[in-house]
């Protein structure tokens, strides 16, 4: 191998356990997040047994629970199927519904609410209110099946907390997402190099410390949400190479006044070890149409977005 080329890649060897067949494209952020130009799957790296369990076990729960839910409904992005069902009336994957609280004017208690999708209107559920001397304060509970009939709210703002609860799994998908854009963006490395044995068991089977591996940053990596906000709902994804250690960097939904905390990931040790120079990559998935699920891939120019500490 001359020097400053890379090593080749060995093609379709599944990176996990199995059981193994035919290899499959990867999408590594999941098309239920949006289908975006530009982006190209990751190849000869992951069969199709393998890849439909992952999707079964780790990335729907990801997809239809929590914060990601709650963005998905939100915005309006519509997956393979549609648009997933509400996550305010419907359990999944045994995590409760998201429940949304804030008090209206006029009303003495709080309501429980859900969001407009694609509109990011507000207004209340179906609910039935408790009140009763052994109660603190009066209780909503939400009605599930639909009623014909709904309160008439004028239209107004007003201050709102949602309550969103993850699993596990959550973080293995977020691990799963960062762990497969290294190896499309840095084609040199197999996926198979012992340095990434702990994060894939993590992945494939939960094993291990999740602090350990997906921790949420207290600081943004992307160095223009500084000075300024995005106009349009997008995904980040970022990595960081350097001679001892491979990271990581994942924010879903950063949009119109809403910046989420992102996440780090810690890959592992770089199996490289032969160059001591930083690489950065970095790419923003904007979406453009919601309703269609549809945007475009853009490279985040690292020099000049990108901030790693």
């Amino acid at each position: 191998m001359r020097p400053g080329r890379m090593k080749s890649v060995m093609a379709d060897q599944c990176i996990y356990p199995g059981p193994h067949g035919d290899m499959s494209d990867e999408h590594y952020l999941p098309a239920a997040l949006g289908r975006f130009r530009g982006c190209e799957p990751l190849e000869g790296r992951v069969c199709r047994p393998c890849n439909t369990y992952i999707g079964d076990t780790v990335e729907t729960e990801f997809l239809r629970t929590g914060a990601i839910a709650f963005f998905r409904w939100m915005v309006g992005v519509s997956g393979r199927d549609g648009l997933l069902p509400s996550p305010f009336y419907r359990r999944a994957a045994g995590m409760p519904p998201i429940q949304m609280t804030g008090r209206a004017p006029g009303f003495a208690y709080d309501l429980l609410w859900e969001v407009d999708p694609g509109t990011q209107d507000v207004y209340p559920l179906r609910q039935v209110v408790f009140e009763h001397q052994l109660l603190a304060e009066p209780r909503a509970v939400p009605i599930h099946d639909r009623m014909r009939d709904n309160p008439e709210f004028p239209a107004q703002k007003i201050q709102l907390i949602a309550e969103v609860t993850v699993s596990p799994v959550h973080f293995r998908a977020v691990a799963k997402i960062g762990f497969h854009y290294v190896l499309k963006m840095f084609p040199d490395l197999t996926g198979t190099e012992a340095e990434f044995a702990p994060i894939k068991d993590f992945i494939w089977a939960g094993r291990g410390d999740v602090a350990q591996f997906v921790r949420q940053r207290s600081d943004q990596f992307m160095r223009n949400f500084e000075r300024a906000r995005p106009t349009q709902w997008m995904h980040i994804l970022a990595v960081e190479r350097t001679y001892n250690v491979i990271l990581a960097h994942a924010q879903f939904f950063a949009g119109p006044g809403i910046i989420p905390p992102p996440y780090v990931i810690r890959i592992g040790r770089n199996p490289a070890r032969i160059d001591s120079r930083r690489e950065i990559r970095g790419h923003q998935f904007v979406v453009l149409d919601p309703a269609a699920g549809t945007g475009e891939m853009v490279d985040a120019e690292p020099a000049q977005f990108i901030w790693v500490p």
